[in-house]
Protein backbone atom coordinates (compact mmCIF):
# COMPACT_ATOMS: atom_id res chain seq x y z
CA UNK A 1 0.00 0.00 0.00
CA UNK A 2 1.04 3.58 -0.21
CA UNK A 3 0.24 4.92 2.99
CA UNK A 4 1.08 2.24 5.80
CA UNK A 5 2.80 2.44 9.54
CA UNK A 6 6.00 3.94 8.20
CA UNK A 7 3.91 7.18 7.63
CA UNK A 8 4.29 8.98 10.52
CA UNK A 9 0.57 9.39 11.93
CA UNK A 10 -0.52 5.82 11.17
CA UNK A 11 -0.70 2.60 12.87
CA UNK A 12 -1.30 -0.92 12.36
CA UNK A 13 -3.50 -3.32 14.54
CA UNK A 14 -4.48 -6.99 13.43
CA UNK A 15 -4.01 -5.70 9.48
CA UNK A 16 -6.18 -2.67 10.19
CA UNK A 17 -4.87 0.57 9.35
CA UNK A 18 -5.37 3.39 11.62
CA UNK A 19 -4.65 7.33 11.51
CA UNK A 20 -3.97 9.69 13.82
CA UNK A 21 -5.68 13.12 13.31
CA UNK A 22 -3.37 16.56 13.68
CA UNK A 23 -5.27 18.18 16.59
CA UNK A 24 -5.09 14.72 18.50
CA UNK A 25 -2.29 15.63 21.81
CA UNK A 26 -1.43 12.08 21.89
CA UNK A 27 1.24 10.32 20.21
CA UNK A 28 0.82 7.23 18.15
CA UNK A 29 2.62 4.80 20.15
CA UNK A 30 -0.04 5.86 22.84
CA UNK A 31 -2.71 5.83 20.62
CA UNK A 32 -2.32 2.54 19.29
CA UNK A 33 -1.92 1.21 23.00
CA UNK A 34 -5.14 2.76 24.14
CA UNK A 35 -6.94 0.91 21.16
CA UNK A 36 -5.31 -2.34 22.18
CA UNK A 37 -6.35 -2.03 25.91
CA UNK A 38 -9.80 -1.17 24.70
CA UNK A 39 -10.32 -4.21 23.50
CA UNK A 40 -11.14 -5.32 26.85
CA UNK A 41 -9.63 -9.22 26.01
CA UNK A 42 -9.22 -10.73 29.56
CA UNK A 43 -5.92 -12.85 29.95
CA UNK A 44 -6.43 -15.61 31.46
CA UNK A 45 -6.60 -17.25 34.88
CA UNK A 46 -3.09 -18.09 36.10
CA UNK A 47 -4.50 -18.00 39.56
CA UNK A 48 -5.33 -20.86 41.78
CA UNK A 49 -8.12 -23.11 40.25
CA UNK A 50 -11.64 -23.32 41.95
CA UNK A 51 -11.47 -26.97 43.26
CA UNK A 52 -8.20 -25.72 44.70
CA UNK A 53 -9.35 -23.13 46.42
CA UNK A 54 -11.89 -25.46 48.10
CA UNK A 55 -9.66 -27.58 49.33
CA UNK A 56 -7.42 -25.35 50.27
CA UNK A 57 -10.05 -23.45 52.57
CA UNK A 58 -11.46 -26.89 53.48
CA UNK A 59 -8.43 -27.92 55.43
CA UNK A 60 -7.90 -24.27 56.53
CA UNK A 61 -10.84 -24.43 58.17
CA UNK A 62 -11.20 -27.20 59.69
CA UNK A 63 -7.53 -27.53 61.24
CA UNK A 64 -8.52 -23.71 62.80
CA UNK A 65 -11.43 -24.89 64.53
CA UNK A 66 -11.13 -27.97 65.46
CA UNK A 67 -6.83 -27.07 66.85
CA UNK A 68 -8.66 -24.10 68.69
CA UNK A 69 -11.36 -26.15 69.92
CA UNK A 70 -8.82 -28.55 71.89
CA UNK A 71 -6.19 -26.23 72.65
CA UNK A 72 -8.69 -22.97 73.56
CA UNK A 73 -11.84 -24.56 74.77
CA UNK A 74 -10.48 -27.80 75.90
CA UNK A 75 -12.53 -30.25 73.32
CA UNK A 76 -11.10 -33.69 74.62
CA UNK A 77 -13.78 -35.83 72.54
CA UNK A 78 -12.53 -37.32 69.44
CA UNK A 79 -15.79 -37.30 67.67
CA UNK A 80 -16.40 -33.72 68.97
CA UNK A 81 -13.20 -32.70 67.39
CA UNK A 82 -13.67 -34.56 64.25
CA UNK A 83 -17.03 -32.82 64.04
CA UNK A 84 -16.09 -29.46 64.55
CA UNK A 85 -13.35 -30.23 61.79
CA UNK A 86 -15.89 -30.96 59.22
CA UNK A 87 -17.81 -27.78 60.54
CA UNK A 88 -14.47 -25.31 60.17
CA UNK A 89 -13.94 -27.82 56.91
CA UNK A 90 -17.25 -26.34 55.28
CA UNK A 91 -17.14 -23.01 56.49
CA UNK A 92 -13.73 -22.84 54.92
CA UNK A 93 -14.65 -23.97 51.51
CA UNK A 94 -17.67 -21.94 51.62
CA UNK A 95 -15.22 -18.20 52.45
CA UNK A 96 -12.60 -19.66 49.86
CA UNK A 97 -14.98 -20.02 46.85
CA UNK A 98 -16.99 -16.89 47.87
CA UNK A 99 -13.34 -14.68 48.11
CA UNK A 100 -12.22 -16.05 44.86
CA UNK A 101 -15.75 -15.61 43.01
CA UNK A 102 -15.27 -11.52 44.30
CA UNK A 103 -11.77 -11.33 42.96
CA UNK A 104 -12.40 -12.99 39.26
CA UNK A 105 -15.78 -10.34 39.52
CA UNK A 106 -13.05 -7.74 40.19
CA UNK A 107 -10.62 -8.42 37.35
CA UNK A 108 -13.60 -8.62 35.06
CA UNK A 109 -15.24 -5.37 35.84
CA UNK A 110 -11.79 -3.51 35.48
CA UNK A 111 -11.65 -5.45 32.05
CA UNK A 112 -15.16 -3.87 31.20
CA UNK A 113 -14.34 -0.51 32.23
CA UNK A 114 -11.48 0.01 30.04
CA UNK A 115 -11.00 3.27 29.43
CA UNK A 116 -12.10 4.44 25.62
CA UNK A 117 -9.43 4.52 22.76
CA UNK A 118 -7.56 7.51 22.25
CA UNK A 119 -8.84 9.44 18.96
CA UNK A 120 -7.89 7.49 15.85
CA UNK A 121 -10.07 6.81 12.73
CA UNK A 122 -9.78 3.56 10.60
CA UNK A 123 -8.63 3.89 6.94
CA UNK A 124 -10.13 1.60 4.40
CA UNK A 125 -6.98 -0.43 2.95
CA UNK A 126 -7.98 0.14 -1.21
CA UNK A 127 -7.68 4.29 0.42
CA UNK A 128 -4.84 3.62 1.90
CA UNK A 129 -3.26 2.02 -1.22
CA UNK A 130 -4.27 4.40 -3.45
CA UNK A 131 -3.53 7.50 -1.26
CA UNK A 132 -0.62 9.83 -2.24
CA UNK A 133 2.73 8.88 0.06
CA UNK A 134 2.87 12.41 0.94
CA UNK A 135 -1.06 12.45 1.91
CA UNK A 136 -1.44 14.42 5.34
CA UNK A 137 -3.24 12.67 8.22
CA UNK A 138 -6.29 15.16 7.84
CA UNK A 139 -6.62 14.29 3.53
CA UNK A 140 -6.49 10.15 4.99
CA UNK A 141 -9.02 10.94 7.53
CA UNK A 142 -11.56 13.17 5.00
CA UNK A 143 -10.84 10.71 2.72
CA UNK A 144 -11.32 7.66 4.95
CA UNK A 145 -14.65 9.04 6.62
CA UNK A 146 -16.46 9.71 2.98
CA UNK A 147 -15.79 6.72 1.54
CA UNK A 148 -17.52 4.89 4.45
CA UNK A 149 -20.16 7.08 4.66
CA UNK A 150 -21.10 6.47 0.86
CA UNK A 151 -20.20 2.73 1.23
CA UNK A 152 -22.30 2.25 4.48
CA UNK A 153 -25.36 4.49 2.51
CA UNK A 154 -24.75 2.53 -0.77
CA UNK A 155 -25.15 -0.92 1.52
CA UNK A 156 -28.65 0.83 3.11
CA UNK A 157 -30.14 1.83 0.20
CA UNK A 158 -29.50 -1.47 -1.60
CA UNK A 159 -31.03 -3.58 1.30
CA UNK A 160 -33.71 -1.27 1.48
CA UNK A 161 -34.65 -1.58 -1.86
CA UNK A 162 -34.41 -4.99 -1.89
CA UNK A 163 -37.11 -4.79 1.03
CA UNK A 164 -39.74 -2.91 -0.67
CA UNK A 165 -39.39 -5.30 -3.89
CA UNK A 166 -39.81 -7.95 -1.29
CA UNK A 167 -43.35 -6.28 0.02
CA UNK A 168 -44.11 -4.75 -3.23
CA UNK A 169 -44.44 -8.21 -4.57
CA UNK A 170 -47.26 -9.03 -2.07
CA UNK A 171 -50.63 -7.09 -3.02
CA UNK A 172 -51.27 -4.34 -0.43
CA UNK A 173 -48.25 -4.77 1.55
CA UNK A 174 -46.37 -1.65 0.48
CA UNK A 175 -47.37 1.62 2.16
CA UNK A 176 -45.72 4.82 0.93
CA UNK A 177 -45.64 6.66 3.97
CA UNK A 178 -42.94 3.61 4.38
CA UNK A 179 -40.21 5.54 2.24
CA UNK A 180 -37.46 7.37 3.81
CA UNK A 181 -36.53 10.64 1.72
CA UNK A 182 -34.33 11.50 4.05
CA UNK A 183 -32.20 8.16 3.39
CA UNK A 184 -32.30 8.87 -0.39
CA UNK A 185 -31.33 12.96 0.35
CA UNK A 186 -28.40 11.48 2.66
CA UNK A 187 -27.54 9.22 0.06
CA UNK A 188 -26.98 12.23 -2.28
CA UNK A 189 -25.00 13.99 -0.16
CA UNK A 190 -22.87 11.34 0.41
CA UNK A 191 -22.57 10.49 -3.10
CA UNK A 192 -21.62 13.84 -4.08
CA UNK A 193 -19.01 13.86 -1.40
CA UNK A 194 -17.45 10.52 -2.47
CA UNK A 195 -17.12 11.33 -6.39
CA UNK A 196 -14.05 13.61 -5.96
CA UNK A 197 -12.49 10.99 -4.07
CA UNK A 198 -12.96 7.86 -6.25
CA UNK A 199 -11.82 10.35 -9.16
CA UNK A 200 -8.53 11.38 -7.15
CA UNK A 201 -7.83 7.69 -5.81
CA UNK A 202 -8.66 5.84 -8.41
CA UNK A 203 -12.10 3.64 -6.71
CA UNK A 204 -15.12 2.27 -8.34
CA UNK A 205 -17.14 5.20 -9.42
CA UNK A 206 -21.13 4.46 -7.75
Amino acid sequence: MAIGVEHPSCFSIEKRLFVVPSWSPYGVAETRQSWIDARGTALPDRGVRPLRSIVIGALGGGLVLATTAITTWGVGDVLEAAMLFVVGSAVGAVLALGVRTLVATEKRGRVTRAAAPLPAVEIPLDVARAAPDDSSDDELILWATRVVRFRYLQEAMATRSRLSGARSATPGSLDPSEEEPLSSEAYRSAQADYEPVARLLGLTLP
